[in-house]
């Protein structure tokens, strides 16, 4: 028998600080291809939903089988520098927190009026790997691409 997954949004930033949290948050950063410190993301997102202005949005996944068990993040459009919403991290490690995370994002986006997001390919997968996860969801494109070069200190 499936375990249901349920999908709730984060308002209280406080939570962020449980080790439930903090255990999930380490899970979600552990295999992203960038080096990215999941305790200073946490906080950062903690702080973020905090501010009273903020368009920044955290789902979080949850079964009574594997407690939680995803996170998606959120931004929605109207800051200058981004033009329509997106997920810059997306995160599910339990049967059906993936599909449960973005069909509640995804709604969630479109009743406040989004009409695009963008979600960020940081798993090292191929970006046409990783549109198939969203396929069912919505039609997506890749529109843009991420180059990470690797500076060198001249002498």
């Amino acid at each position: 028998m499936k375990t249901p997954i349920q999908v709730l949004r984060v308002i209280d930033p406080r939570v962020l600080d449980s080790p439930e949290f903090v255990d999930l948050f380490r899970r979600g950063y552990s295999e992203s291809k960038f080096r990215i410190d999941a305790d200073a993301a946490r906080r950062c997102v903690r702080d973020e939903i905090a501010a009273s202005d903020s368009k920044m949005l955290l789902f979080v996944a949850r079964s009574s089988a594997h407690g939680l068990c995803g996170f998606a993040i959120a931004v929605r459009s109207g800051y200058p520098l981004m033009p329509v919403a997106q997920v810059p991290h997306f995160f599910a490690d339990a049967p059906g927190a993936r599909a449960a995370l973005t069909r509640t994002g995804f709604d969630y986006l479109t009743s406040c009026g989004e009409k695009e997001v963008a979600i960020h390919n940081m798993t090292g997968a191929t970006d046409q790997a990783h549109m198939r996860m969203f396929r069912k969801f919505a039609d997506g494109n890749v529109e843009a691409s991420l180059i990470l070069y690797q500076l060198k200190v001249r002498q």
